[in-house]
């Protein structure tokens, strides 16, 4: 039987002088760096990644896909409501919103999970993930629309 040995690393994240933040590993004779998130066009987009870190008698898994994904939802939709909360129309003509509806199919449970809380207008962001999904005619409540697409969510199993 081989003896297996492994160095400990421990991630830590800065940020650097050019702009972006790095991972690093410490106790690594040479540290590799890669980007953890960069800022285009207005709006965090992060890069996916994950790592595992080995202990004598655990592994501890960091961030996720879904966690990054759950992160770079929550930043653009933050951000988003920030810039618009106060324009009386075309509140969709934004980066971070654009941001959230190029997630695509990945940004629905996080959406959803929003419809949950209440009517909100991130609900038109489903609009141009399933396009012609709903067809609108004339002046419809939002909560109206919020409902149908909770229910149709919950139709296609996405939900």
């Amino acid at each position: 039987m081989t003896d297996l040995t492994y160095t400990p690393m421990v991630p830590s994240a800065s940020k650097k002088d050019e702009g972006g933040f790095a991972l690093s590993y410490a106790n690594n004779s040479e540290p590799a760096e890669k980007p953890l998130f960069e800022e285009k066009n207005r709006g965090f987009s992060f890069l996916s990644f994950s790592a595992t870190i080995v202990e004598e008698k655990r592994i501890v898994q960091l961030k996720t896909d879904k966690e990054v994904q759950k992160i770079e939802f929550d930043t653009n939709y933050a951000t988003w409501n920030n810039q618009t909360k106060f324009l009386a129309n075309n509140n969709f003509s934004n980066d971070f919103f654009n941001e959230i509806v190029n997630m695509g199919e990945d940004a629905v449970p996080l959406i959803y999970a929003e419809l949950k809380k209440g009517p909100t207008p991130l609900v038109h962001a489903l609009d141009l993930i399933y396009p012609g999904e709903v067809e609108y005619e004339g002046y419809v409540p939002l909560d109206a629309v919020c409902m149908l697409w909770e229910t149709i969510l919950k139709q296609k199993g996405k939900v």
